[in-house]
Formats: C-alpha cells, structure tokens, sequence
C-alpha cells in the first residue's frame, strides 16, 4: 500500500503499440513505485498487449488503461497528458528498460517537498538527479543538453529523450505543450525543446 492519500506525485504515461513480449518485465518494475499512477495507453496493439495489460492492470494500486485507435506514439501520449491526475508527468515506452527502486527513490527525494515547485526533475541511469526551475540560465543549459552542443553543464548523461524527465504538470498544461501527431521520429525531442 502507497503511504501517500490524495493527487499522485507522479502520472506515469506508457503508449504501448505491440509490446505484449517486453511489458510484462516493465509492468514489474512499475509496480513497485508508490505515490503514482500509471496510464496506459493501447494505441491499436495488434499482438496480445492489450491482453498483457488487463491482466497485470489488477496489480496496480492506481493504474489505468485506454484503448485508442492507433495513432502513434506522440497521440498516445497526449491522451495521456489529457488525463493524467499526478502533479508531475513522466513518459515510459513500452519496450524501456526502467528500475523501480530507482524511481521511487527519485520521486521521495525530489518531489515530496511540493512546495519547491520544481519544474523539471532530470536523471541518468545511475540514479543522479537534478531539480530544476526553468530560469534564463537553467534553460539556456537544457537546450545546449538537448541540442547536444559543446557545453560544460552539471547535466551530464541527459538527453533528448523523455523518459528521464519528470515534468510538472501545470508548466505543460499551462503552456498547451502536446508532442506533435504528424511526426514519427523526433517528436519527443521537440516536445523537450518546446518545454524549455
């Protein structure tokens, strides 16, 4: 049981297209983060995800699914965002590879102070975390990360990708930020620019 009552600190939004061989392994290691919920999102799974999901669904403290027409990734994500509950977003695949240990040790250590209104949690595989208010400078350091640029930052090891990142949900609501629909590759980079 989560020791955490009201809105989850966290909303976990996994679009999930034929994955049914690798979300048993990654609905595992979910499980085992309090103070979340998980969304997934079945993007018109032709395999047996859908299946993998309803079974394992049960198991959740607060986990729940949409089935969708398929539309991609990024249109799965924005259902995702649509109805999210938590204060933060963090967006899975379905085939990455995650460590729930991990993840709730980032989650007690940088989001339970909710009055720091941190914007942007970024982590790297190993653990180490970075809480962030999107500043002049702290922004300007970001994008030279996401853009890859030769800079000396203290963000070392994060990159374009979304899902080492939690996002506050009021920073990615207010500024309407969706993940663009008509692309299928880069579209979470852009979302991450965009966010800066």
């Amino acid at each position: 049981m989560s020791e955490f009552k009201g809105q989850p600190l966290l909303s976990i939004i996994v679009p999930v297209y034929n994955n049914a061989k690798t979300l048993p392994a990654l609905m595992q290691q979910l499980r085992l983060v309090t103070a979340v919920e998980v969304i997934f999102i079945d993007d018109g799974s032709t395999d047996r995800s859908l299946d993998v999901i309803r079974h394992q669904l049960k198991l959740f403290e607060d986990g729940r699914l949409i089935v969708a027409q398929h539309g991609g990734a990024a249109s799965a994500r924005n259902q995702g965002i649509a109805v999210a509950k938590g204060m933060y977003l963090a967006f899975v695949d379905a085939d990455d590879e995650v460590n729930g240990v991990m993840l709730n040790k980032i989650i007690k250590t940088h989001l339970m102070d909710q009055q720091l209104q941190i914007d942007l949690v970024l982590f790297v595989t190993n653990g180490q975390a970075h809480d962030m208010l999107l500043n002049a400078t702290s922004r300007f350091q970001l994008m030279q990360v996401l853009l890859k640029l030769p800079v000396l930052t203290s963000y070392e090891g994060v990159g374009p990708e979304p899902f080492n990142k939690f996002y506050r949900t009021q920073l990615i609501r207010g500024a309407n930020l969706m993940f663009n629909e008509s692309l299928h590759m880069g579209e979470d980079m852009l979302f991450n620019v965009a966010t800066c």
